[in-house]
């Protein structure tokens, strides 16, 4: 759907829900940088009216120490008081009309205010129009001393627009938060559009740089290269120095870059606030619980027990909780099984040597009478295997590094874990590998990953269970919009929470 003011927009980044926005037509964007007052006091009045018709209903003027004219500042509320704040100066030097430096940022703030208006955001989003760059960053410097402890806090993000349409968009990477250069590298990709990392440091500082003493993440978008850096503060900074085409393709960039990042900064959800359906004490003797599975009413469970140096495959019935079946699994030195995975008729259980750097036999087993079918060596102690029809994947002791074999045991790849999460075990499941793990001795997380590029797509953060162990301290699954775990070892207890779509 379109209109002669918005454009509707909906794209996939690197994040589970799509991410929607609106674009303000070429025209309209062309009219507001076309405008550019020459007096700063006019361009102040300007930004104001610009909001104004771009539907701010709450606009504030912020009177600045020092300076003629207020910090103009636009805030959408969000559903909580976090803050992504974008700001842009409006003030320029004597010398040419400062169309590009920086009309060509402040022009675009009320636009980027009607990008994100249309649909809740979880972040608060303020738009600040900054006094007095020109003269020493005065208008970001007041704007960031003002705020308490607790609102630099709450602030997610800066994101500084200046010198914009001289080329396609920069990103002064050098003092960019590696997060967010990253999701805009990302985004670009997605969405196929120009983006390049070029370091400013010789032309000066920048509004960003007021928040970096604070430590709030920011990133400082601009378009100066060595070609165009003549431009800056000269005669030649005027309407015609603006590459039109490379300017609106900017606006486009950064209205999807603020909607996505509501969703990238967005904390991980927690484990505690889904609904634990039930919980289901295991009536049987099991160790060192380490990985599960299930399909309807059975649960497969590997344990170890390391005084006897053997390695355990038990079969349990849900509804009765009572132990079906059990095999010990271990070859030898190879006592210690991992994570499991269902694979039609059968279930591959790692068994490796129960150290670090051990080797590691990966059975395949009838999952009905748990006998062996088949097996594969890797050399690495392999904790955790996922399976689906194209082939396994698997983590080694603490996930540090993830494997991925054919159906033959053949290695493919061995890539280093990005996340953090020392992973206990994973599975397979919606086109996506979905990890459980521990990152603190408090705190555990799982995660959902793109199996190709081992991208992050979501995360649920975990606590303790009333025992004091991390819910995701070994065993996981998920079937049919249920999560399963199982933490402790015997007396074990299965968990089964209720996951939000």
């Amino acid at each position: 759907m379109c209109s002669a003011v918005l454009l509707l927009c909906l794209l996939r980044a690197a994040s589970a829900q799509p991410v929607e926005f609106s674009l303000v037509t070429p025209d309209l964007i062309r009219e507001r940088l076309e405008q550019a007052p020459m007096k700063n006091r006019d361009r102040m009045d300007a930004l104001k009216r610009l909001f104004e018709l771009s539907g701010c209903r709450h606009l504030a003027e912020q009177a600045v120490k020092g300076s003629k004219f207020p910090n103009v500042i636009c805030t959408l509320p969000g559903q909580t008081d976090t803050v992504i704040l974008t700001g842009a100066h409006f003030d320029h030097v004597s010398t040419g009309q400062g169309v590009v430096d920086n009309w060509s940022g402040a022009a675009l703030l009320p636009s980027l205010y009607r990008s994100l208006s249309d649909k809740p955001r979880h972040h608060t989003y303020v738009f600040a129009g900054f006094t007095d760059e020109e003269k020493g960053m005065v208008g970001s410097r007041y704007y960031a001393g003002r705020l308490t402890a607790a609102e630099r806090a709450r602030h997610r993000a800066m994101v500084n627009l200046d010198t914009l349409g001289l080329s396609p968009t920069k990103i002064w990477l050098s003092r960019a938060d590696k997060n967010l250069s990253a999701a805009m590298i990302q985004l670009a990709a997605t969405m196929k559009l120009p983006v390049a990392g070029v370091n400013v440091e010789q032309v000066g500082s920048s509004d960003s740089e007021s928040f970096a003493q604070l430590k709030i993440p920011r990133i400082a978008i601009h378009s100066v290269t060595q070609e165009t850096l003549p431009i800056l503060h000269s005669r030649q900074d005027r309407i015609e120095s603006i590459r039109f085409d490379d300017y609106y393709t900017s606006y486009r960039l950064l209205a999807a870059y603020l909607a996505y990042l509501d969703q990238r900064l967005r904390p991980p959800d927690a484990l505690e606030k889904l609904s634990l359906a039930a919980v289901t004490p295991l009536d049987g003797t099991l160790h060192h619980v380490q990985g599960i599975d299930l399909e309807g009413d059975r649960l497969w469970v590997t344990s170890v027990d390391s005084k006897t140096r053997t390695g355990w495959l038990h079969l349990f019935e849900v509804r009765t909780a009572r132990l079906v079946r059990e095999v010990e699994v271990q070859e030898g030195d190879r006592f210690h099984p991992g994570g499991i995975a269902l694979d039609g008729g059968s279930v591959w259980v790692p068994v490796a040597e129960y150290t670090r750097t051990g080797k590691t036999t990966i059975q395949r087993r009838n999952k009905q009478t748990l006998a062996l079918e088949s097996r594969f060596e890797v050399n690495d102690h392999i904790g955790c295997v996922a399976a689906d029809r194209d082939g396994l994947l698997g983590g080694n002791w603490d996930s540090r590094q993830i494997y991925s074999w054919d159906r033959k045991g053949r290695q493919l790849a061995v890539r280093d874990n990005p996340t953090g999460t020392r992973y206990q075990d994973m599975k397979l499941s919606g086109g996506l590998l979905v990890a459980g793990g521990l990152r603190s001795r408090d705190e555990g997380a799982i995660d959902w990953l793109d199996p190709a590029t081992l991208k992050l797509v979501r995360r649920l953060t975990t606590g303790k269970t009333d025992r004091g162990v991390v819910y995701t301290n070994e065993g996981m699954t998920l079937r049919e919009g249920r999560l399963y775990l199982l933490p402790e070892d015997g007396p074990s207890r299965l968990f089964c929470f209720e996951l939000q779509p």
